[in-house]
Order: C-alpha cells, then structure tokens, then sequence
C-alpha cells in the first residue's frame, strides 16, 4: 500500500524513511535487483529487523500507473521531469541507457538491470495482492518460519538479492 493507504487503515505500518522527498505517495520498485545503495541503510535500522524482498509481476508497470526514474526517484534529475512523462515508455526505456559518464557495456550488467542501481519504478496507486509472485527471503531461518506461520506461501531462498550489484565499484 501507498504511505496514505497504510495511514487512512491505521495498519501499523512501519516506513523506511521519514519524508517522501520525490513528492509522491507512491510504492517504489525496482526492476530485476533491489537497489542495494538504499536497502542496505535501511536494513541497519534497526539492525535486527527481518526483510523480505516481494517479487512483482511486471504487468504491474502496464496495468496500473507507474512513473519510470532513471535514477533515484527523489534525486533533483528525476524530480525536475513531470510526472506525466516519467509515465511514458521513454521514460522506461531511458532506465536501460547509458547513464552520464556510465556506459552498459563497462558495467557488465545483465541485460535485464537498469543502469543505474537506483533508478526505480514509481508505482503511483499501490499493488494490489495479484501482482505479488512471491517472496525472496535472505536465509533458511526466516524462510522455514514464513512456510509454518503461512502455509500457502513459498518463499524463495535468495541472499543475493540482499546484497550488491556486481557493478558496485563504479556506483561508489
């Protein structure tokens, strides 16, 4: 749910950061790998907290209102484009182009990973249930613990999308 969807239920929603800089009140994806340069922060607060990672069906960036950023959504070159044309396909495609003065080929980075790290799909009216193809978990000891309390659920046992890209020392 969106920041004013968990608010307007009182759903006892915990978030992960204290202003929602990019001026919207959207849930924020990402396309194919967590960007690690803010999950990392956040997972350190409080350090003992336990994240899942929700894997997305992509209808969701079609079937629904979606803003493509090219780089973190709140960063004064995304914020500076009008929402309205962050909702194009341009807008998606420029999330796979070179990047300033980083190109794709040094990288080395999947085809299916944005350039940048952080760019992010803005996902402008929440996700509804449906979208949700299922959970990545970081260890064994979580995922056992999710199977028994959810019977129905299947988490996938992933640590690396708990950690960095393979491009990470040319983001630093």
């Amino acid at each position: 749910m969106t920041r004013s969807q968990c608010t307007a239920k009182a759903c006892g929603a915990i978030f992960n950061d204290a202003l929602r800089i990019d001026g919207t009140d959207a849930v924020c994806a990402s396309i194919s790998f967590p960007n690690y340069k803010l999950f990392w922060p956040f997972r350190q607060n409080p350090p003992d907290a336990e994240w899942v990672v929700l894997a997305l069906h992509p209808s969701v960036m079609w079937e629904t209102r979606a803003a493509f950023c090219k780089s973190n959504a709140a960063s004064l070159e995304v914020t500076g484009i009008p929402i309205e044309q962050r909702m194009e396909l341009a807008a998606f495609r420029e999330m796979f182009e070179d990047f300033n003065l980083k190109k794709r080929i040094d990288l080395n980075i999947l085809d299916h990973y944005p350039t940048n790290p952080q760019a992010e799909v803005l996902l402008l009216d929440g996700v509804l249930p449906k979208y949700i193809g299922g959970i990545i978990v970081p260890t064994q000891s979580i995922k056992t613990r999710l199977e028994a309390k959810y019977p129905k659920i299947r988490p996938t046992l992933n640590g690396g999308f708990f950690s960095w890209r393979r491009d990470f020392e040319h983001w630093k």
